[in-house]
């Protein structure tokens, strides 16, 4: 396995054994193990990871968006829409730039992903307008 993972996997048995499996910090070296494997495409392992990230952190959107693609990219479709359509209702908004270019291209074109991006469209900030007269 890549460094960065074998230092991860650790650090975080080092800490569990000092502090136990709950504490502050563990949902985000989780995430990060996560994504280390998914770049590795070791999808099971990454999955698993998001999973135990999210247990520890279930409003972790950003956790949750990867753990979808991971599903995606893994030919699990229902699951990642699942866990995708939970990220967009706790808030997320990803642009369609990172979109491309993942396992989700290929669900472009299903009803629920295309509820879920609407969704999404509707979570992003609002822009600055400038014919915006409310404020006078």
């Amino acid at each position: 396995p890549p460094v960065l993972l074998v230092q991860l996997h650790r650090s975080l048995e080092l800490a569990d054994e000092q502090h136990g499996r709950n504490w502050g910090g563990r949902a985000a070296v989780l995430h990060a193990v996560g994504h280390a494997y998914a770049v590795n495409s070791e999808l099971d392992k990454a999955i698993t990871a998001f999973r135990d990230a999210l247990a520890l952190e279930p409003l972790a959107a950003s956790t949750r968006f990867l753990l979808s693609r991971a599903l995606a990219e893994n030919g699990e479709t229902s699951a990642a829409l699942t866990e995708l359509e939970k990220a967009a209702k706790q808030g997320l908004w990803v642009s369609d730039r990172l979109m491309q270019g993942s396992a989700f291209e290929e669900l472009k074109h299903h009803p629920r992903f295309r509820a879920i991006r609407s969704k999404m469209r509707s979570n992003e900030a609002p822009r600055d307008n400038k014919s915006d007269n409310s404020k006078k």
